[in-house]
């Protein structure tokens, strides 16, 4: 996996803010859906349905999961500094370590949230070809107040391993049309990425190490969207692998019996400063969070690569 199709979902997961649980008196394993990664989790979580990971909904836990290459964990490693979190808003980080036998990172930290600071705890492991980042969300108040230790997060994530194989997963959507493009598997659990040849990594030998990718990714918690145009304006710009960005269309859709805005933007790729052209849609979930549609191009002429774009997002259909 490329480090900046690792970064587009990283930028979704240390995003994500949850409130924590109850007292952890039991505990109990659980494998996530569409994911390899299994844990000895605290009473009354249960798999997520909106991302990889574990919840516990009447109290808006969380245990989020990103699954990965092993090859990846080198990548995310790099990516987990004190300078990087705090352009996601993460403060107060410690490198820790954990009583595991693998070679891991363990950190933690703080991050604002509209519902208060959220305790942020994070896994990186490896396991051979697999590689995984897990993310304990924990209200500050909650462990201020003994709802939950740190010490049973900690627990939690010291039972983490990558089993052999993944947990089936009930899908969220369907895309009927996509084009000349191949499936690229999983990432994040529920979002999926297509590129060209069916590989987020380059062939061996390719002189770019960019990739034409399309990536659908349901939002990571069912928050609402708020103002819907600043949002997808604000969620452009900020396009994990882009630099300068100025949007070219931006225009109000209906896919899926979604309401959402679709929008074109043409700038520069961060690694190889390079012309990249984009296709972007978001589209609200009226139960709450939002579907991201991202088409990357290269072209020299993009147009006939975003028209295909517009033909893939338009068949999107959502499961309920």
């Amino acid at each position: 996996m490329r480090t900046r199709n690792c970064r587009l979902l990283l930028c979704g997961l240390l995003s994500i803010h949850v409130t924590l649980s109850a007292r952890a008196a039991h505990a109990e394993v659980q494998q996530a859906p569409g994911s390899r990664v299994a844990i000895d989790l605290p009473t009354g979580f249960t798999p997520a349905r909106a991302y990889s990971g574990f919840e516990n909904a009447a109290l808006s836990s969380s245990f989020v999961i990103m699954g990965m290459p092993g090859e990846a964990f080198d990548q995310v490693k790099a990516g987990l500094t004190p300078e990087a979190l705090a352009g996601k808003g993460i403060t107060k980080v410690q490198l820790k370590s954990l009583a595991r036998p693998d070679p891991h990172v363990y950190l933690s930290g703080e991050q604002p949230s509209p519902m208060g600071r959220i305790a942020k705890f994070m896994l990186v492991i490896r396991d051979g070809n697999a590689s995984a980042l897990i993310s304990g969300n924990i209200p500050t108040e909650a462990i201020d107040s003994g709802k939950l230790t740190v010490a049973a997060v900690e627990a939690a994530l010291k039972s983490a391993r990558i089993a052999s194989t993944a947990m089936p997963e009930k899908p969220l959507f369907t895309l009927t049309d996509i084009g000349s493009f191949k499936s690229a598997g999983s990432v994040a659990g529920t979002a999926k990425a297509y590129t060209l040849d069916g590989s987020l990594a380059p062939p061996p030998g390719a002189k770019s190490t960019g990739r034409e990718l399309f990536l659908v990714a349901p939002s990571l918690d069912a928050r609402p969207v708020g103002d819907l145009e600043a949002f997808t304006k604000a969620a452009l710009l900020s396009l994990a692998g882009a630099k300068d960005l100025k949007v070219a269309t931006f225009e109000p859709v209906a896919i899926g019996g979604l309401k959402g805005l679709a929008s074109t933007a043409s700038g520069r790729d961060t690694n190889e400063d390079r012309p990249l052209h984009v296709y972007h849609v978001v589209l609200v979930n009226p139960a709450g969070g939002y579907y991201r549609l991202v088409g990357m191009t290269y072209d020299a002429d993009p147009k006939p690569r975003l028209a295909e774009f517009e033909r893939m997002a338009n068949s999107f259909k959502p499961i309920d």
